[in-house]
């Protein structure tokens, strides 16, 4: 099984979109788009 290592710069885009989401949607809509975006790279590590 492959392994994804989040990078620093990667961390930080991710916060970036999370916080855009707080800002635009509201905390709910934030969650759950960081929440996608957690679950597709766990995929990730499953399937590769």
């Amino acid at each position: 099984m492959y392994k994804i290592h989040q990078q620093k710069k990667a961390r930080v885009d991710i916060k970036k979109i999370w916080l855009y989401s707080y800002e635009n949607f509201g905390v709910i809509q934030a969650d759950k788009d960081f929440d996608e975006l957690d679950s597709g790279m766990d995929t990730c590590e499953i399937t590769r």
